[in-house]
């Protein structure tokens, strides 16, 4: 959805691909609850622009999962990364894009950089990704 006018303000707010359609109170929790949250009101809030650069991000990472879109996925990935805040896991997709390009050294370095994070919360994930690492590097040999 998509707010129009000033934020706090009673302005409307409408479905950008549902031809702009203008929605009511109503249809906007009907809205939160088919996608399993709720709407407190007045919770909507403007996003800021890295929240939405990282949206757009995001998509395009979905979108580019394919071999064919290698480069954009791997082009997506470093530009999530400069985000202030962004998903922990684009470090590990990175390291394994990078991998997937041939760029195995780059790759076990993105690898071991994202499990020195996730050992805080999840050590046997860790231990598994450090041994994707591990066999990256075994494969410059």
């Amino acid at each position: 959805v998509v707010g129009l006018g000033e934020p706090g303000a009673p302005d409307p707010v409408v479905d950008p691909f549902g031809s702009g359609v203008r929605l009511s109170d109503d249809d906007l929790r009907r809205l939160v609850r088919a996608g399993g949250g709720s709407l407190v009101p007045g919770s909507l809030r403007p996003w800021s622009p890295a929240e939405i650069l990282q949206r757009i991000l995001g998509n395009i990472r979905a979108w580019a999962v394919g071999p064919d879109r290698l480069p954009t996925l791997r082009w997506a990935l470093e530009l999530t990364l400069l985000l202030p805040s962004h998903p922990l896991d684009a470090r590990r997709e990175l390291g394994l894009a990078r991998i997937r390009q041939g760029e195995y050294a780059g790759g076990a370095d993105e690898l071991a950089r994202y499990a020195e994070v996730v050992a805080l919360t999840d050590p046997e994930l860790a231990d598994a990704v450090r041994r994707q690492a591990r066999s990256a590097r075994a494969r410059l040999n």
